[in-house]
Protein backbone atom coordinates (compact mmCIF):
# COMPACT_ATOMS: atom_id res chain seq x y z
CA UNK A 1 0.00 0.00 0.00
CA UNK A 2 1.33 3.42 -0.95
CA UNK A 3 1.80 5.51 2.16
CA UNK A 4 3.22 8.92 3.03
CA UNK A 5 4.91 9.57 -0.31
CA UNK A 6 6.55 6.14 -0.30
CA UNK A 7 4.88 4.51 -3.26
CA UNK A 8 5.29 1.20 -5.03
CA UNK A 9 6.55 3.17 -8.02
CA UNK A 10 9.09 5.08 -5.94
CA UNK A 11 10.53 1.90 -4.46
CA UNK A 12 10.18 -0.76 -7.15
CA UNK A 13 10.54 1.46 -10.24
CA UNK A 14 12.51 4.60 -9.46
CA UNK A 15 14.61 2.91 -6.77
CA UNK A 16 15.48 -0.07 -8.96
CA UNK A 17 16.32 2.20 -11.91
CA UNK A 18 18.52 4.42 -9.75
CA UNK A 19 20.47 1.44 -8.40
CA UNK A 20 20.98 0.11 -11.94
CA UNK A 21 22.13 3.48 -13.29
CA UNK A 22 24.53 3.96 -10.38
CA UNK A 23 25.91 0.45 -11.00
CA UNK A 24 26.63 1.44 -14.60
CA UNK A 25 28.31 4.70 -13.50
CA UNK A 26 30.40 2.75 -10.98
CA UNK A 27 31.52 0.41 -13.75
CA UNK A 28 30.09 -2.75 -12.23
CA UNK A 29 30.18 -5.75 -14.52
CA UNK A 30 27.28 -7.57 -12.86
CA UNK A 31 24.06 -6.63 -11.10
CA UNK A 32 21.57 -8.98 -9.46
CA UNK A 33 18.12 -7.46 -9.14
CA UNK A 34 15.89 -9.38 -6.74
CA UNK A 35 12.27 -8.92 -7.71
CA UNK A 36 9.27 -11.15 -7.12
CA UNK A 37 7.30 -14.01 -8.56
CA UNK A 38 4.81 -12.90 -11.16
CA UNK A 39 6.23 -9.39 -11.57
CA UNK A 40 4.25 -8.04 -14.51
CA UNK A 41 4.17 -4.47 -15.84
CA UNK A 42 0.59 -5.10 -17.01
CA UNK A 43 -0.74 -6.52 -13.73
CA UNK A 44 -3.90 -5.14 -12.13
CA UNK A 45 -2.09 -5.15 -8.79
CA UNK A 46 -0.19 -1.88 -8.24
CA UNK A 47 2.53 -3.75 -6.31
CA UNK A 48 3.07 -6.49 -8.90
CA UNK A 49 2.82 -3.92 -11.73
CA UNK A 50 5.49 -1.71 -10.09
CA UNK A 51 7.82 -4.70 -9.69
CA UNK A 52 7.37 -5.60 -13.36
CA UNK A 53 8.03 -2.03 -14.46
CA UNK A 54 11.05 -1.93 -12.19
CA UNK A 55 12.47 -5.02 -13.88
CA UNK A 56 12.07 -3.38 -17.29
CA UNK A 57 13.76 -0.20 -16.07
CA UNK A 58 16.67 -2.20 -14.64
CA UNK A 59 17.05 -4.10 -17.92
CA UNK A 60 17.09 -0.82 -19.86
CA UNK A 61 19.61 0.82 -17.54
CA UNK A 62 21.78 -2.25 -16.96
CA UNK A 63 21.11 -4.65 -19.87
CA UNK A 64 23.17 -7.54 -18.48
CA UNK A 65 20.99 -7.66 -15.36
CA UNK A 66 19.99 -11.01 -13.89
CA UNK A 67 16.76 -11.20 -11.98
CA UNK A 68 16.58 -13.71 -9.14
CA UNK A 69 13.03 -13.89 -7.96
CA UNK A 70 11.82 -15.97 -5.04
CA UNK A 71 11.14 -18.89 -7.39
CA UNK A 72 14.82 -19.09 -8.39
CA UNK A 73 16.11 -19.43 -4.85
CA UNK A 74 16.61 -23.13 -4.18
CA UNK A 75 16.82 -24.13 -0.54
CA UNK A 76 18.43 -27.23 0.90
CA UNK A 77 15.42 -27.64 3.21
CA UNK A 78 11.81 -26.52 3.02
CA UNK A 79 10.83 -23.01 4.11
CA UNK A 80 9.25 -24.21 7.35
CA UNK A 81 12.57 -25.75 8.43
CA UNK A 82 14.27 -22.42 7.75
CA UNK A 83 11.61 -20.58 9.71
CA UNK A 84 12.30 -22.90 12.64
CA UNK A 85 15.72 -21.24 12.97
CA UNK A 86 13.82 -18.25 14.33
CA UNK A 87 12.00 -20.13 17.09
CA UNK A 88 14.04 -18.67 19.96
CA UNK A 89 12.93 -15.20 18.82
CA UNK A 90 9.59 -16.04 17.25
CA UNK A 91 7.95 -19.18 18.67
CA UNK A 92 5.24 -19.23 15.99
CA UNK A 93 5.25 -18.78 12.25
CA UNK A 94 2.52 -16.32 11.24
CA UNK A 95 0.32 -17.63 8.44
CA UNK A 96 -0.23 -14.55 6.28
CA UNK A 97 -3.57 -14.69 4.49
CA UNK A 98 -4.82 -17.51 6.71
CA UNK A 99 -2.24 -19.86 5.21
CA UNK A 100 -3.69 -19.46 1.71
CA UNK A 101 -0.90 -17.11 0.58
CA UNK A 102 1.19 -18.45 -2.31
CA UNK A 103 4.43 -17.02 -0.93
CA UNK A 104 6.57 -18.97 1.47
CA UNK A 105 9.08 -17.60 3.95
CA UNK A 106 12.70 -18.25 3.11
CA UNK A 107 15.77 -17.91 5.27
CA UNK A 108 17.69 -14.74 4.40
CA UNK A 109 21.05 -16.54 4.38
CA UNK A 110 19.74 -18.87 1.65
CA UNK A 111 18.78 -15.83 -0.44
CA UNK A 112 22.26 -14.35 0.07
CA UNK A 113 23.87 -17.67 -0.86
CA UNK A 114 21.78 -17.90 -4.04
CA UNK A 115 22.83 -14.38 -5.06
CA UNK A 116 26.48 -15.23 -4.40
CA UNK A 117 26.14 -18.30 -6.66
CA UNK A 118 24.58 -16.18 -9.40
CA UNK A 119 27.45 -13.70 -9.22
CA UNK A 120 30.05 -16.47 -9.28
CA UNK A 121 28.50 -18.20 -12.31
CA UNK A 122 29.59 -16.54 -15.57
CA UNK A 123 26.83 -18.35 -17.48
CA UNK A 124 24.21 -16.50 -15.39
CA UNK A 125 25.21 -13.10 -16.80
CA UNK A 126 22.37 -11.46 -18.70
CA UNK A 127 19.85 -14.16 -17.81
CA UNK A 128 16.46 -13.68 -16.26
Amino acid sequence: MDKGGVTFGAVHEQGARTVALEAVVAGLARLVHVSGIGADPESRSPHIRARGRGELLVQQAFPREHRASERHVRSRRCAVEHASRHRPVLPVLPMIGGGRNHLQPIYVEDVAEAIAHILADPSAAGRI
